[in-house]
């Protein structure tokens, strides 16, 4: 139920990033990290949220007791997916580390290039400025102690082309993106199996990039200008197979044309989002989350819902069998010395019959029949939860003795 209702948040993140598509691209980014930050807070939101759903019926509740085989193969597959993306994660920051562990602070020029930077953005943080020999593009990462990294290379840039690096680094460090990026991979890794969480982040990113560029160009600098610096940057990195992943990059191969694009027209909206706004589109959001939060919870009154009744057989049940025992008497084939137990499982219908029997252990042909015969014609009184009759699964046990 959580992956569907992960789905159904970012879709609609999706749409109102569709929607906003003639603002700038921090209105866009804005909608869809708080989509992620939603999904997140999602446990949460349904302690929170009151409880709403259709009417289940007792046959579906009886259904939804038993763990059958598919879904434990399916939630297998959930967990293991999972798992593997969030190792996958785990790798990509212990190869920020070891990178880091490697580099080296740059020289006083380009540190005084990053400090002028800084200042323009207003951060306070100190902001550490790093190069290594490995061929990477320039990447931002860190969230109390930010790091920019760049390629060796780099050392020939012009100040006015790293100028342009540090700036669109540093505003990734003021936009918080690296944590934002890295809460997104991790429910993307999470929840691996919905393509809408997929697309969802994939655009999280490139709108990132976009806003970045918007904050360069609202400093002044010329839009030209700054897109010969994207393509230099760009040529030095696939000249030299740069590893893109590390963390949100100065620029992204699949992005860099509608990047550049973006930059050299200048009829798009730069606005900026204001701190305000974040506020009033992130209570919005989470209002519009509510309802889906609480899809399928249990309503707050306390009258027996069938919704509630089935949430507690899951929990008081789980799908464990209620066991039962039978001794049988005056069975006319003891003649043949036949004796012997019979396990069988079925389901306690909610009218005290019992329905789809299944002989356990193989056994004699005879003890087989006449034990279905016995329990076919046994009746008890039903489970019943808050008054309610439910249907559970059962083992019961038939013993032939003479």
């Amino acid at each position: 139920m959580i992956g569907f209702k992960a789905g159904l948040v970012l879709g609609i993140a999706s749409v109102a990033a569709m929607i906003l598509r003639r603002r700038s691209a921090a209105w866009r980014h804005a909608a869809l990290a708080l989509g992620f930050g939603v999904v997140g807070a999602l446990p949460v939101l349904e302690l929170a949220a009151p409880g709403w759903g259709a009417t289940v019926a007792p046959s579906f509740v009886g259904i939804s007791a038993a763990a059958s085989a598919d879904v434990r193969i399916v939630q297998l597959l959930w967990y293991g997916g999972a798992l593997l993306g969030v190792l996958n994660i785990f790798v990509g920051l212990m190869r920020i580390a070891w990178i880091r562990a490697a580099a080296r602070v740059v020289d006083a020029r380009r540190h005084a290039i990053a400090d002028d930077a800084a200042v323009e953005f207003g951060l306070r943080r100190g902001v550490i400025v790093l190069e290594t020999d490995r061929p990477v593009m320039p990447v931002t990462w860190g969230l109390f102690r930010p790091k920019i990294l760049l390629p060796d290379a780099a050392c020939e840039w012009s100040d006015d082309c790293l100028r342009a690096v540090f700036r669109h680094e540093l505003a990734h460090v003021q936009r918080g993106d690296w944590a934002v990026q890295l809460l997104a991979t991790l429910i993307t890794r999470l929840f691996w199996f919905n393509p809408l969480v997929w697309l969802a982040s994939r655009q999280l990113r490139l709108e990132s990039e976009r806003a970045c560029d918007d904050a360069v160009l609202n400093l002044g600098v010329e839009g030209t200008d700054y897109a010969a610096h994207l393509i230099h940057v760009a040529r030095a990195a696939a000249g030299r197979h740069a590893r893109i992943g590390l963390a949100p990059a100065a620029a992204r191969a699949r992005g860099l044309e509608r990047r550049i694009a973006a930059t050299l027209d200048a009829r798009v909206d730069r606005t900026p989002l204001s701190g305000f706004a974040c506020v009033i589109a992130a209570v919005l959001f989470v209002a519009a989350a509510l309802p889906i939060a609480g899809f399928g919870q249990p309503p707050a009154s306390g009258s027996p819902a069938l919704l509630g009744v089935q949430r507690e057989v899951l929990r008081r049940f789980g799908g464990e069998e209620r066991k039962f025992s039978i001794v049988a008497g005056d069975i006319s084939f003891w003649k043949n010395k036949l004796e012997g137990r019979v396990e069988l499982q079925a389901r306690l219908n909610v009218d005290g019959s019992v329905s789809g029997l299944r002989i356990v252990e193989p056994v004699h042909p005879d003890l087989a029949t006449a034990a279905e015969v016995i329990v076919r014609n046994w009746r008890r009184e039903p489970a019943r939860v808050r008054g309610v009759a439910v249907e559970v699964p059962i083992r019961m046990t038939v013993d032939f003795r003479r």
